[in-house]
């Protein structure tokens, strides 16, 4: 029972969270600062639209890493910081994620799928 409400929950945020300003392609993401400080659960975490699809493709091919890049500053490597543990809290190895200052707003954080190095 427990787990249908979480899928619940989780789908209905994809159709009703105003305000996710997730930008995504097939193999990128933007979430912003605003929206990740509204982030208090898994089931939250995991339905910012367009990271499901990431981590699908990321779990499909063990060459791909993530690469999560934030924005300078104290705020930007909190921001990153936060996305990391949220991602290592799902499963996902501290190897396969790399963080990096320089994304293209002050408020993002870029996810994008890169082969590992």
């Amino acid at each position: 029972m427990r787990r249908k409400t979480v899928l619940i929950f989780a789908i209905s945020l994809l159709f009703f969270a105003p305000g996710w300003t997730s930008v995504y392609a097939a193999d990128s993401m933007t979430i912003t600062g605003e929206n990740l400080a509204r982030v208090r659960t898994s089931a939250e975490f995991l339905a910012i639209p367009g990271l499901a699809g990431l981590i699908k493709k990321l779990n499909a091919d063990q060459t791909l890493g993530l690469v999560v890049r934030f924005p300078g500053g104290e705020t930007g490597q909190i921001l990153g910081g936060r996305i990391e543990s949220w991602l290592i809290a799902h499963g996902l190895s501290s190897r396969r994620i790399a963080l990096e200052i320089g994304a293209g707003s002050d408020d993002g954080v870029e996810i994008l799928l890169r082969p590992m190095q």
